[in-house]
């Protein structure tokens, strides 16, 4: 699933290369060739340990979070970061352990254990506001592969939501 999202295995780019997205040790992340494992490029960026990085449904974007609550948006077709802005909660407890990233990189949804979901735009990293679980976990945001919806799930019935 080229939207998932993970802490330290790898993710395949769905750019007909087999590339192979994964962190390529506590602060960066590394492209690799799936087949040799050469490494391609590595993003530098992050301060502190990475909790999740996730592709958005087409590969062509990527989103990290780190463990002081900031986040970068990737464009991996230029190789740079776009965006970098901080959780409005960096708090070590509430560290963003959930990530969703547009098609188009223009939203961002991130939300750790407890928090509120919350919505940046990923290339300007101006926020857009949040809306709550009420205290409830969410395990999993994903956007549709248009990125017109995102589901959100946990501790609660899935809710589906238009993205705007």
């Amino acid at each position: 699933n080229p939207n998932s999202t993970y802490g330290s295995e790898g993710v395949f780019l769905a750019d007909g290369d087999a590339n192979l997205v994964s962190d390529a040790g506590e602060h960066e992340i590394a492209i690799r060739d799936a087949r040799t494992l050469r490494l391609k490029h590595v993003f530098y960026g992050h301060g502190d340990h990475l909790t999740r990085l996730a592709l958005s449904p087409n590969s062509r974007y990527a989103v990290s979070s780190d463990y002081a609550g900031e986040v970068i948006c990737w464009d991996l077709s230029a190789w740079q970061p776009m965006a970098s802005f901080m959780s409005p909660d960096p708090a070590p407890e509430h560290a963003l352990s959930r990530l969703a990233i547009s098609s188009d990189g223009r939203h961002v949804f991130a939300c750790g254990i407890g928090t509120d979901i919350h919505h940046w735009n990923g290339q300007s990293g101006e926020y857009r506001g949040t809306f709550g679980v009420e205290g409830r976990e969410t395990y999993n945001l994903s956007l549709s592969p248009d990125s017109k919806l995102l589901a959100c799930s946990g501790e609660y019935p899935v809710e589906v939501g238009f993205v705007r």
